[in-house]
């Protein structure tokens, strides 16, 4: 059976889009190329664009969002890279305003209308 990805999402030949969120909070898929194999969605979209994922690295979601698998949010980082970003991602919070607050390790990155853009605020911080 054919695959294909558009805008972070698998689909099947039939055109069906694929997957069912896990305990974890990850998208799981069943990808049939001769056997089963159960994948997670940005790990099987990772590899679909770019290949193999090297022994000891992992696949990072930029917006800290597992459900959001666009090519675009995905990063090929070590096992220790991929811990440290969760740890130390910062924190953000939506103020009474309804805007968003990004701080990381107690400086303050600025304030966002979504927060989306406060999280890649304090993403980007990080690099």
């Amino acid at each position: 059976m054919q695959y294909h990805y558009k805008e972070g999402h698998i689909y099947n030949a039939h055109g069906k889009k694929m997957g069912a969120k896990c305990n974890s909070g990850y998208i799981k898929v069943t990808i049939s190329s001769g056997n089963k194999k159960r994948w997670y969605a940005h790990r099987w979209i990772w590899t679909h664009f770019n290949g193999k994922i090297p022994d000891g690295y992992e696949i990072h979601h930029m917006d800290s969002n597992k459900k959001n698998n666009n090519i675009n949010n995905l990063k090929l980082v070590t096992k220790q890279q991929n811990v440290d970003m969760k740890t130390n991602r910062g924190n953000v919070r939506q103020k009474s305003t309804g805007n968003w607050q990004a701080l990381r390790k107690k400086n303050y990155l600025g304030t966002f209308g979504t927060k989306c853009g406060a999280i890649m605020a304090c993403n980007l911080a990080y690099i």
